[in-house]
């Protein structure tokens, strides 16, 4: 929650240097206790206290394996919603599309867009958003950390860029197809549009136009594609299993 509002992912390499640096310190502390005391119980727990937060911080100072995940799905079909246990279960990083678009005009992402001259949806505005959110991903990637791009993803020359970096920077990347009936997605939008205070503003016609215009994955995103049933709560543990895959040769340039 922190990162989407400030948007200083940049932030992330020093917080893992300080985790670490956090954890030695606590098992200094732990190892002059050890040595401080005469009780057998006390020292053995300090000993204790050690040996886990030094396990700690090999933990932290090893990040996780890279791999990319992108969303597709039309408004109301629960790609942030849905998400947001598995950006908890697995340590990803969310760059969220609704929330980076309205950073752009500097508006926070419960902010009404209603008073910008033009609006915030002009096709040069995503633009400078897709390529934004290129740029982070990139950036996060090769840092180490997973990133999950949560947007609609309906249009193949939005998504053909970001399986065009895994590819450059050697990651496994999947593509969250989350499907639903259109008569719930309708529902859900009109929902959430009565609620307010959501970073997306999509109504129902952005929906139908967003139905309409949905471009199907190509055979090699279909091959990277993990279908999801969107009218109930993603299963994760189940649906990601084996995700990400072993890591093998690195293939050979071309």
């Amino acid at each position: 929650a922190w990162l989407e509002r400030s948007g200083d992912f940049g932030a992330l390499q020093r917080l893992r240097h300080d985790a670490v640096y956090r954890a030695l310190v606590r098992a200094k502390v732990a190892a002059l206790r050890a040595g401080q005391t005469a009780e057998a119980a006390t020292r053995s727990a300090a000993l204790a206290d050690v040996a886990r937060y030094l396990r700690l911080a090999r933990q932290l100072a090893e990040p996780p394996r890279p791999w990319l995940a992108l969303t597709l799905g039309v408004s109301g079909s629960g790609k942030s919603s849905q998400t947001q246990p598995l950006i908890e279960q697995r340590d990803l990083v969310r760059l969220r599309a609704d929330v980076e678009r309205k950073r752009l005009f500097g508006l926070a992402p419960e902010d009404p867009s209603t008073g910008v001259p033009g609006g915030i949806y002009a096709e040069a505005t995503s633009d400078r958003l897709f390529a934004g959110l290129l740029a982070t991903a990139r950036e996060l990637l090769a840092d180490g950390w997973p990133v999950l791009v949560d947007a609609t993803f309906i249009r193949l020359e939005r998504r053909a860029p970001f399986a065009a970096l895994a590819a450059e920077l050697r990651v496994p990347w999947c593509v969250l197809a989350f499907e639903a009936p259109p008569a719930l997605l309708r529902e859900r939008v009109a929902q959430r549009q009565a609620q307010g205070g959501d970073a997306s503003e999509a109504g129902l016609a952005v929906l139908e136009s967003q139905l309409a215009h949905a471009e199907p994955l190509n055979a090699d995103e279909a091959a990277h594609a993990v279908r999801i049933d969107a009218r109930q709560a993603p299963d994760w543990p189940r649906l990601l299993a084996s995700w990400p895959p072993p890591i093998g040769p690195a293939p050979e340039d071309s």
